[in-house]
């Protein structure tokens, strides 16, 4: 919990930090209590928070932005994964499938890591495919190249950031 705190002091808290870190405490809770997870709800408390503590956010782009993501990852990304990944049978969650190093362990293996790559670059578009229309709306421009840009380097990015925190340790 401090980390969030520290997170979003070096963000100076930015609309989306906030709004990040309000979701994550919201979740750690439901999980906490045994209460279902309500993403739609955390982030509409997450706006509210953001709100309360800096009502000129509520004219800012980073919010909009940042609301625009979430809705897209909540709304359209179990569309695109059911339209996509539902031609293909879900990866066994038992881990009894996954021992040893024959080759059916391997391709299964594979075949599991394949299927979270592809889950991983499906939050990616819906997450872009939300924030396209305010950020034509905003920026004057609809980037429609960024999507495959950021479907490529946001897993990279994901890699990095471990690495830059360990660098600021």
């Amino acid at each position: 919990m401090d980390f969030l705190a520290i997170y979003c002091m070096l963000t100076g808290f930015s609309a989306a930090s906030i709004r990040a870190a309000v979701m994550l405490l919201l979740a750690h809770w439901s999980e906490k209590l045994k209460r279902p997870k309500e993403p739609l709800n955390n982030l509409g408390i997450a706006i509210i928070v953001v709100l309360l503590v800096q009502p000129a956010h509520a004219f800012s782009a980073g919010l909009v932005l940042s609301v625009s993501a979430g809705l897209g990852i909540y709304l359209l990304k179990p569309a695109l994964a059911h339209w996509t990944l539902h031609r293909i049978p879900r990866p066994s969650r038992n881990p009894e499938h996954y021992r040893g190093f024959s080759g059916r362990a391997m391709a299964k293996r594979l075949y599991r890591t394949g299927y979270r790559l592809a889950d991983s670059f499906l939050f990616c578009a819906a997450a872009q495919l939300g924030v396209l229309l305010p950020t034509a709306y905003y920026f004057h421009q609809l980037p429609v190249y960024g999507i495959f840009i950021n479907m490529l380097l946001v897993p990279y990015v994901g890699l990095l950031v471990p690495v830059d925190l360990a660098a600021l340790v």
